[in-house]
């Protein structure tokens, strides 16, 4: 199952914000934040914010490039490193947060479902090998027989990327995942359900930074087509 279509690199965080910020930080998201990256700076595929219905970080991010320059262009690093007043001012307040720059080492399916399953794992450089063959191979097509189910994807986090845009973001400090299979569905209950047949396929599942599977509900989409 190797990855498909455009998107090759992603980006993604999950945050909290502190109540008197939300309303102004909700705004700002939706209208400027995710917009300038996705219809201002060229490669990015997709941008999708959503909600988490489970315990942990209360937002999630979720930006889809074509590869992993576009992260270590200069216009990038531009907005990472020097941004604008209402972005510094928020991207500085995010509690929790959790940022991972990370490779799409494959993918299954075509279309876009309206919730999200981010099954979070921390293998060892010993069973990267044997836990990507077995995700890929078994355990995805098999959320993908199950009712409700959209796509999946396997992302494994980039090393090199990470330490590099992390070492120069505005904000310092942010926990990261080491591997995570993203499940897409038509509802919570869909994934819930699905998740729960694969049991012991999906193996030994981190609780490192996440609590376990987290399970999200989408608010916004923006894409440059």
């Amino acid at each position: 199952m190797p990855a498909t279509g455009r998107t090759k690199t992603v980006l993604c965080t999950f945050m909290d914000i502190a109540a008197e910020e939300e309303p102004g930080f909700k705004d700002w998201y939706n209208r400027e934040h995710m917009r300038d990256r996705i219809l201002g700076l060229p490669g990015f595929v997709r941008g999708r914010r959503y909600i988490n219905v489970s315990p942990g970080p209360k937002y999630f991010a979720f930006y889809e490039a074509e590869d992993k320059y576009i992260l270590q262009s200069p216009d990038y690093l531009k907005l990472v490193t020097n941004p604008d007043p209402a972005s510094r001012h928020y991207i500085t307040r995010f509690k929790n947060a959790i940022r991972t720059v990370a490779r799409v080492s494959g993918s299954l399916g075509e279309a876009e479902g309206t919730a999200l399953a981010v099954i979070p794992f921390s293998p060892s450089s010993q069973e990267e090998e044997g836990l990507r063959s077995h995700l890929l191979e078994q355990a995805a097509p098999f959320l993908m027989q199950q009712p409700g189910i959209i796509a999946c994807q396997l992302l494994e986090r980039d090393e090199t990327l990470s330490a590099s845009a992390s070492g120069q973001h505005v904000r310092r400090g942010d926990r990261t995942l080491d591997w995570a299979l993203l499940v897409e569905g038509n509802d919570v209950e869909d994934l819930r359900d699905a998740v729960s047949k694969a049991g012991s396929m999906l193996g030994s599942v981190s609780t490192a930074p996440l609590a376990g599977v987290t399970y999200l509900r989408q608010l916004y989409r923006v894409s440059p087509n």
